[in-house]
């Protein structure tokens, strides 16, 4: 059975008993010895009939059940979902919405009652975005549409007149999150952890309610410690300070602090949460402070680019990686931190599994040609050339526009930043292995990663090889001076005579060169109409003669991209703006790279 239905979408857990005693599975009831299984869907009862909701793939709908045949009869609504009560533009959100008989001897719930039954209607106004509930008992609400709105229940609290508003919880890694009512504010959240385990050792936070059950079993929750629960709602900062520090000192010093500060706080469980939760709350603190001191130490220049932006303005110039993700931009940070002296080699390395970048930006070094040309292009997009700026003005400040680099490969599993007064060594974790470099390398181990060398520092153990990075004209005042004359000329315009003159030098096509004199915009996009309309029309190109032309040139590999930009790049920065010598020198580097073995 947990193979059948273990792919199946998740549900809020309402499937019922029929008159005979039998299980629903699915619509159906479940025959004597009937071994079928699934769907595992999501039904309303409303004390007589039995409705089914269907709407997996297309248009929600819900039909009443014939417990004669277990057919479905026509699709209808329960009367508690009467479309009278929606208003101009909302419709009922009947995934989030129950109805429910209590089971025999249940006289209410926390999610509310009307004696015999419970329920929630969720409706979604289309226009607004406005999400408006309202429990059997009358209870009701409207949320503004900010945050998770697929709730589910809204949630008396013993001992307050406060209601909490709950939703999500239904699927792996999505945790319950509780709202107040009035204002929206997340009040906590918690991970359900019940697809068939648990975590032996669970977040100290929750280590007092190991598991979470799924939305229809609330109803039968209980308050374990009330008199406990209200202390803690009326917990004093004092309290806090004092149980923080018993917790600096040992688990066992909290355990008492806790029984002496909050003698209200009697059952074993609450005890036990009570503890996690100072206990985390303590190590996040000592943690915060461990990062002020560190910042307070020196504060490492930023870049001030989003990772989605630098990504997207980089494919195409660099070589990518099969894996890897939000990385690029920390990597940059830290790695021109590190060289600088401004942090530690801890500290480089504190998070280094979680800055994987796909993108293998180590061959920029010396070779920024190619992000000048796409920069001053006017058919990039506008967030991919604020990228390309501040790129090189962040370059400029740094180590990396500093000679005497060098980058490498090394055993991902052996990695170690390292420094000293000749120079310093950044592992970054970036993915080698698919990369023709990386493939030379592949006998030692597939754990190869990237890094990158100022100076000179003894060979670690676990370096596989390394490449000193060509000496170039990238000198810091040059790339200011290339952001300086973007920002006061503006991009440059296509033009096509120069385009015309690089395919008459260089015997490319005109799509090619076109493409080549743009800084090979969506180069690597795929489908046969890759280029945008807006940035197609701009260069003249056909459809089919725009596909033929990056097939031909995504066969050029990064580095030789990267490559044929920098011979290109004019001395003075202001040369990029006139097209026809910039053709010339495109045209000149083409050839020469051609006529080499």
């Amino acid at each position: 059975m947990w193979e059948s239905l273990h792919y199946e979408k998740d549900r809020h857990g309402y499937t019922f008993m029929a008159p005979n005693g039998r299980r629903f599975m699915g619509h159906r009831v479940l025959g004597p010895r009937e071994e079928r299984v699934g769907p595992n869907g999501h039904m309303f009862h409303d004390g007589r009939d039995f409705w089914w909701h269907t709407g997996d793939g297309g248009e929600e709908r819900v039909h009443r059940v014939d417990l004669v045949t277990g057919e479905l009869a026509d699709a209808g609504l329960p009367e508690f979902f009467d479309p009278s009560l929606l208003d101009e533009d909302e419709r009922w959100d009947l995934e989030s919405s129950s109805l429910a008989l209590l089971p025999y001897g249940v006289k209410g719930s926390p999610l509310g009652s009307d004696g015999t039954r419970v329920g929630l209607r969720v409706a979604r106004d289309s226009a607004t975005g406005e999400v408006r509930y309202h429990r059997i008992d009358g209870v009701h609400g409207t949320l503004d549409g900010a945050g998770p709105t697929a709730i589910w229940g809204l949630l008396d609290i013993p001992g307050s007149k406060k209601r909490l508003v709950l939703s999500g919880g239904v699927g792996m890694y999505r945790p319950v999150v509780a709202r107040d009512a009035d204002t929206g504010e997340c009040y906590w959240q918690a991970e359900l952890k019940n697809d068939g385990w648990a975590d032996s050792e669970p977040d100290p936070v929750a280590a007092g309610t190991r598991l979470i059950p799924p939305p229809a079993f609330w109803h039968f929750l209980t308050p374990r410690d009330p008199a406990g629960s209200q202390a803690l709602r009326q917990i004093t900062e004092d309290t806090v300070r004092r149980l923080l520090k018993a917790a600096g000192t040992s688990e066992e010093a909290l355990r008492t602090a806790v029984g002496r500060l909050l003698p209200e706080v009697s059952h074993p469980l609450l005890v036990r949460g009570v503890v996690g939760c100072v206990g985390e709350a303590a190590r996040m603190r000592a943690h915060r402070d461990r990062i002020l001191t560190r910042l307070k130490r020196a504060r490492r220049a930023r870049l001030k680019v989003s990772e989605e932006d630098l990504g997207a303005a980089l494919e195409g110039l660099v070589g990518k990686c099969g894996s890897g993700y939000g990385g690029t931009v920390a990597q940059i940070e830290l790695t021109s931190a590190f060289f600088s002296g401004a942090i530690d080699a801890d500290a480089a390395m504190e998070r280094w599994p979680a800055h994987g970048s796909a993108f293998d930006w180590t061959e920029l070094p010396g070779r920024i040609g190619g992000l000048a040309v796409r920069a001053v292009s006017a058919v990039t997009p506008g967030t991919h050339r604020r990228a390309l700026a501040r790129l090189p003005r962040f370059w400029a400040l740094t180590p990396l526009a500093a000679p005497g680099l060098g980058r490498g490969l090394l055993d991902s599993e052996q990695r170690a930043a390292l420094s000293d007064e000749n120079g310093a060594l950044m592992p970054l974790s970036i993915t080698m292995l698919h990369s023709e470099w990386g493939r030379s390398h592949a006998g030692a181990t597939r754990d190869i990663a990237a890094f990158l060398q100022r100076g000179t520092v003894p060979r670690p153990a676990g370096v596989l090889d390394i490449q000193e990075v060509p000496e170039s004209r990238a000198t810091p005042e040059r790339l200011h001076r290339i952001v300086d004359e973007l920002e006061r000329v503006g991009p440059v315009p296509f033009a096509p005579a120069a385009a015309a003159r690089l395919a008459e030098a260089t015997g490319l096509d005109r799509a090619a060169a076109a493409l080549l004199m743009a800084g090979l915009p969506h180069i690597t996009d795929d489908g046969h109409n890759f280029l945008p309309p807006g940035t197609r029309k701009a260069l003249g190109l056909k459809v089919a003669e725009a596909k033929a032309a990056c097939d031909m040139l995504r066969r050029l590999p990064e580095a030789a991209r990267l490559e044929l930009y920098d011979a290109a790049l004019p001395d003075d920065p202001a040369g990029l703006w006139d097209q026809t010598a910039m053709a010339e020198r495109l045209a000149r580097a083409w050839k020469e790279a051609a006529a080499r073995p």
